[in-house]
């Protein structure tokens, strides 16, 4: 049997890889030995059931109390599945008969990080590279260990000799790009990604961190296409993706009204207030600002749209209602359709069914062509009111034109 090794963004964990197990005869008679436990121990732990396997490494304990491959086994099935501290005692324990073993010395240095001692941890870590100086995956986990406690030098550095022993070590690259991306040192931060991603081209969280930078630098085609790639590898980046590019819309929006801040009139600093207030979701110091606003500008829509997207944030809805349907109010008819969208929303939250479906109707008829998110809410507008035929029409369209629409298949899941 061989153990592999994952390191997850700095938790280590480890992996049996078991091969073909021979099963014990039944009604032999004769005594087991260490080695006929530890096998059966790792036929439990193929099928699953590592409470047993646990037991069954045990059992080779107790028939040989210093067999270190069992002690160490049963280690890695606790740090996986039982418990942190019993793994520690039997690592601990192997130790104790093997004290400059290099496997073991690793695996109690990450076990100690993930039992936040660090200091234990770059002990031992440190003892295994200087028995072992070509160590990849040793010099890994303490880097992690100095990413934890923000020595970021030193974790760089550690980084640094991991990927110079190991080019397919994807975590090390991802890692060290995050610290210089968090640095501010960005071309290291991408070239660095791009190494995690040569690694493994198969991991969409490393096309998602480099698009961010790209995005970020303003060269929009390669970050589309790495945002692009990463959802398709991994479609619960989608929020991710969207999260970002709306959160550097609203930084543009503030980082705009700043620029302008010395010649800013009341209104213009009402609304600034307000925004910056809704980025942190203060919903009541926002609902004061574009209170503000609309005292200033009574006929402008958007003091109202505003202060009623407050008002649902902080759960009022028929507040929000209100106030969005004076700002639609203001505007004139063929101006005001995203808006309506919004208010059959608010119908929906309300429980108004019949209202939501029939302001949703009005809006997809109106348009050239249904977008996904037209249909995602009509079709859980239907669900709501059991009509699983309609519902199930128009998520199924929401999944074509846009297959990572995970709402969407959730409410289809449901029906």
């Amino acid at each position: 049997m061989k153990i592999k090794t994952l390191s997850l963004w700095g938790v280590v964990v480890f992996v049996f890889a078991v091969g073909p197990v021979p099963a014990q005869p039944a009604g032999t008679g004769q005594p087991q030995t260490a080695s006929d436990f530890k096998n059966n121990a790792l036929l439990q732990y193929s099928l699953k059931n590592y409470k047993e396997a646990e037991r069954l490494f045990g059992e080779c304990i107790r028939v040989e109390p210093r067999n270190l491959d069992c002690i160490y086994k049963r280690g890695l099935v606790r740090q996986l599945y039982i418990g942190y501290g019993l793994a520690l005692e039997d690592f601990t324990a192997a130790l104790q008969i093997a004290p400059n073993n290099v496997t073991l010395l690793t695996a109690r240095g990450g076990l100690y990080y993930s039992l936040k001692r660090p200091d234990e941890g770059i002990a031992d870590l440190t003892k295994a590279v200087q028995l072992k100086p070509d160590h990849a995956e040793a010099f890994y986990r303490r880097g992690n260990i100095y990413r934890d406690k923000k020595e970021d030098g030193k974790a760089i550095a550690d980084y640094t000799q991991a990927v110079t022993l190991d080019p397919k070590s994807e975590f090390s690259w991802a890692n060290r790009g995050a610290i210089y991306d968090k640095r501010g040192e960005k071309e290291r931060a991408m070239a660095d990604f791009t190494g995690a991603i040569t690694a493994n081209p198969k991991r969409g969280l490393n096309y998602y961190h480099r698009g961010k930078i790209y995005f970020e630098k303003g060269q929009m085609e390669p970050a589309e296409a790495d945002f692009k790639r990463a959802v398709e590898l991994d479609p619960t980046l989608a929020a991710l993706v969207k999260s970002t590019k709306t959160l550097a819309a609203t930084d543009k929006l503030l980082a705009n009204l700043k620029e302008s801040k010395k010649s800013q009139t009341p209104l213009q600093a009402a609304n600034e207030a307000g925004y910056e207030h809704m980025n942190k979701k203060e919903w009541d110091l926002a609902i004061v600002q574009f209170s503000k606003a609309i005292e200033l500008a009574p006929t402008v829509h958007w003091g109202y749209v505003y202060r009623g997207r407050a008002f649902e944030g902080k759960g009022d809805l028929a507040k929000a209602l209100a106030d969005l349907e004076k700002g639609i109010s203001l505007l004139p008819a063929g101006q005001a359709a995203d808006f309506h969208t919004e208010r059959a929303e608010l119908y929906f939250k309300q429980g108004r069914t019949a209202l939501a479906l029939s302001e949703m109707n009005k809006i997809i008829a109106s348009r050239p062509a249904a977008n996904e998110y037209d249909l995602l809410l009509r079709g859980k507008i239907h669900a709501k009111m059991g009509n699983k035929a309609a519902a199930r029409t128009d998520l199924e369209k929401a999944l074509q034109m846009n297959q990572y629409l995970k709402e969407a298949k959730e409410e289809l899941a449901k029906l």
